[in-house]
């Protein structure tokens, strides 16, 4: 903690003096990347099950009202996704899940996050603002009982069971928030916070090495937050406003159009260098699957993309881009609609090259930018191009229970990656010559890159199936960055 004050408080003094007027009223969007863990308590024996820490996703809305120009009251409303990794480690004849780095099963948990709360501002200067922050608020996690069972030679290697608090979730946040005022007069945030719940988010039990070891597993819903957030003022828009009122002898109503014009408008022949992070969806198919117990699905990972674009003029333009991701095989099975299982043996280096439409307004006014282009790209191996695995699942969804286990092969049949992608972005102006950058492109596939056959066996029923998977160079990817205008 002391570490943390000390870095907000070297960011002050790094910055100048005087905050500009902010307006009383202020909206904020927000991307945040937290950390979450289960707690575990030993019933009997002496090995306790992990303590997987998982990242928890969202993203935020928040309505601020100034009270004072040093007090806000924010309410926020967001949606999450959480992960709960299930492994045990090794003891005896008991090999233990490896915790290899390119391999993770587990559940993935949606919640509703409502939140009401203040703060103080205790250091301002130019354009930096550092907030001291508060709230109480809600968490609504979705709904569900879950299991997994996994066994080797010597025997059951571990059995989980849980499930989700059915109502709401109480937690108090506490956390810090660092400003810094744009030209436009818009924030850039980053917030580290901390929620604390007065009651688990999910409970249950385990056991390992054949009943051996026995005790709770819960989750207290402590979740460590950092948050990415831009926050619209609108300071510079009224002086700007009155400015035009006065030199162009205009009514309010036609100097706002002539101001959002004037700020709208980008040369048809610029430049333009993006840097963006965000993540790449790499896409199974299942392709036969008898009795209809398997889903198509995607898995994500974290994508590094950088691209160029050059203005043609008439709001088109040529770009370049090269990214960085992984790949997956991903297990959706229909019994589990809310969990998902995922592999990845591989990398890839993705080059696309393509065209860019902006659909402009005659009031300059960009709705969206369409892309469509080709995409090539290689696969580079982790770990090699055939594994198998094996695994038993079980649980109730919708009050009906669930039994089954599977036998996966998995190959990769192609190196070679090659697509079509179409996609749309959205730019928000920051600055001068800088943009937020919002951006989705689909990936149509046309090789095979990787085969899969997953023997599947209900428990309950006894009934066996086989089923054939696959996955192409397709997929999609959502990335935010930042975006450069290299000329004037």
């Amino acid at each position: 903690m002391r570490a943390t004050l000390s870095f907000f408080l070297l960011v002050f003094l790094l910055s100048e003096s005087t905050v500009a007027q902010t307006s009383k009223n202020l909206f904020t969007y927000g991307l945040t990347v937290g950390a979450n863990r289960p707690q575990t308590d030993l019933l009997s024996g002496d090995q306790k099950f992990a303590e997987q820490i998982l990242p928890a996703t969202g993203f935020n809305f928040q309505y601020t009202r100034m009270v004072h120009p040093k007090v806000p009251l924010n309410f926020t409303a967001g949606f999450g996704l959480m992960g709960v990794k299930l492994s045990a480690p090794a003891n005896g004849d008991f090999m233990g899940d490896r915790m290899t780095p390119f391999s993770w099963g587990t559940f993935t948990l949606t919640n509703l996050r409502l939140e009401v709360g203040s703060g103080y501002q205790f250091f301002k200067n130019e354009r930096s603002t550092l907030q001291a922050l508060g709230g109480i608020g809600i968490r609504k996690m979705s709904n569900g009982s879950y299991g997994s069972w996994s066994y080797e030679p010597a025997g059951q290697l571990y059995v989980v069971e849980f499930e989700t608090s059915k109502p709401s979730v109480p937690f108090v946040s506490l956390g810090a928030q660092w400003a810094y005022q744009l030209k436009n007069n818009n924030l850039l945030s980053v917030k580290l916070s901390y929620d604390h719940s007065f009651r688990n988010i999910y409970d249950g039990s385990y056991q390992m090495y054949n009943q051996t070891n026995t005790g709770t597993y819960n989750n207290q819903g402590r979740f460590l937050n950092l948050q990415i957030g831009y926050t619209l003022n609108g300071q510079n828009k009224a002086a700007r406003l009155a400015l035009l009122q006065q030199e162009q002898q205009l009514d309010r109503k036609t100097a706002k159009k002539a101001y959002r014009k004037e700020k709208r408008y980008i040369d048809p022949y610029s430049t333009f260098l993006r840097t963006s992070g965000g993540i790449y969806l790499s896409r199974t198919q299942i392709i036969d699957d008898p009795n209809n117990v398997m889903n198509s699905s995607v898995s994500e990972g974290f994508m590094p993309q950088i691209a160029y674009e050059k203005g043609l003029g008439k709001n088109i333009y040529l770009e370049a881009s090269l990214s960085s991701g992984s790949v997956w095989f991903t297990e959706k099975y229909v019994s589990m609609p809310y969990s998902r299982m995922a592999t990845s043996t591989s990398n890839h280096l993705q080059l696309g090259l393509g065209a860019m439409y902006r659909w402009t307004l005659p009031s300059n006014y960009t709705i969206l930018n369409f892309h469509a282009g080709l995409s090539t790209g290689l696969l580079f191996d982790k770990v090699g191009n055939f594994w198998t695995s094996t695994g038993q699942w079980g649980g109730e969804m919708n009050n009906i229970p669930f039994q089954f286990s599977t036998q996966i092969s998995t190959q990769v049949v192609s190196k070679y990656i090659g697509a079509v992608y179409l996609g749309a972005s959205k730019d928000f102006r920051l600055a001068n010559r800088v943009y937020l950058n919002l951006g989705y492109r689909r990936y149509f596939g046309f090789n095979t890159i990787i085969n899969s056959t997953i023997q599947h066996t209900d428990l309950l029923t006894q009934q066996s199936s086989v089923i054939q998977a696959k996955v192409k160079g397709g997929g999609s990817d959502i990335v935010l960055g930042l975006k450069f205008k290299l000329n004037k």
